[in-house]
């Protein structure tokens, strides 16, 4: 188990507050002061993992950004109107689940509208097509432009179903399929819920037949999430726990309300704004699982 929370980029929490964007720094960029605990070289700022994390986890690029374990970007040379196959030198152990592609003018060339999308990113190569939009003349297609491509994966050892599906989410929410991402996102936190509670009452040797018991007595949103917050304190220090117990409450419209809509065919459908805030919302809900079930491996 490799866990979720392996960035490879840090941003400085009070910087990111005063410029009101995100930030991204290598972690190199900082001095280690204890565990999780870090020092900016140049600010001179004092902050923890989760403060970095939670600051930066907003909007597409900071939220793929603080679930990687991995990140590669290019700039990279396209045709409007042609499919494209660009190299990336994914590691052997690692599982790419999504790209991000922003399309820009060059400086001296002219500006053609055009709509990148990836196709496929299953092997070493990832393949997109640039598709010209609705108001891009004909005769703009075959138009060279610049792109930026970046790549994120998560590491191959992470097994657990859950994390699995939570990382389906992020490729649906990098597509732009925003209910299903939800929809997959929901799902994950509450397999993730159940499978907490229960490695937690084992650790405190439960028997197996009464955790089952337990288990099944309580399989709803509302339950879940009342036992989970009910043992994440005693492993949440308190700004961790504060956000928490925050996130259990927004979590309800923000998360369940758009997976159950997603379920049941309602016609109300999400959107970017809405999928970004779920996953914000859920950053905090998973920082503690892992932590419950950091402590009780």
């Amino acid at each position: 188990m490799s866990g979720i929370f392996q960035p490879t980029h840090l941003g400085c929490p009070v910087c990111n507050q005063e410029t009101n964007h995100h930030i991204a720094y290598g972690i190199s960029a900082y001095q280690s002061l204890a565990k999780e605990r870090y020092k900016g070289y140049k600010c001179g700022h004092e902050f923890s993992l989760f403060d970095a994390l939670r600051k930066g986890c907003h909007g597409t690029f900071g939220i793929l950004s603080t679930f990687s374990h991995w990140q590669w970007s290019s700039e990279e040379a396209v045709i409007v109107g042609r499919l494209f196959k660009i190299p990336v030198p994914v590691p052997s152990d690692v599982t790419l689940f999504a790209a991000f592609l922003t399309p820009y003018t060059p400086s001296n060339g002219p500006q053609v509208h055009y709509i990148p999308r990836v196709l496929d990113l299953s092997g070493p190569e990832l393949l997109i097509s640039t598709t010209g939009s609705l108001v891009t003349p004909s005769e703009q297609l075959g138009t060279e432009m610049r792109l930026f491509v970046g790549v994120y994966g998560f590491r191959q050892s992470e097994s657990r179903g859950w994390a699995r599906l939570f990382y389906e989410s992020l490729t649906d929410y990098s597509e732009h399929k925003y209910g299903l991402a939800i929809f997959k996102l929901a799902t994950s936190l509450e397999i993730a819920c159940e499978k907490t509670i229960e490695i937690y009452l084992k650790k405190k040797d439960v028997s197996s037949s009464l955790v089952q018991r337990l288990l099944k007595s309580g399989r709803n949103w509302d339950t879940r999430m009342g036992r989970l917050s009910d043992i994440a304190p005693i492993f949440l220090e308190p700004s961790e726990w504060e956000a928490f117990e925050k996130a259990t409450k927004d979590s309800v419209m923000t998360v369940r309300s758009y997976r159950n809509a997603f379920a049941h065919d309602d016609p109300v459908t999400a959107n970017y704004t809405d999928a970004s805030e779920a996953f914000t919302t859920c950053f905090p809900l998973f920082w503690g699982i892992e932590r419950i079930l950091k402590d009780c491996a």
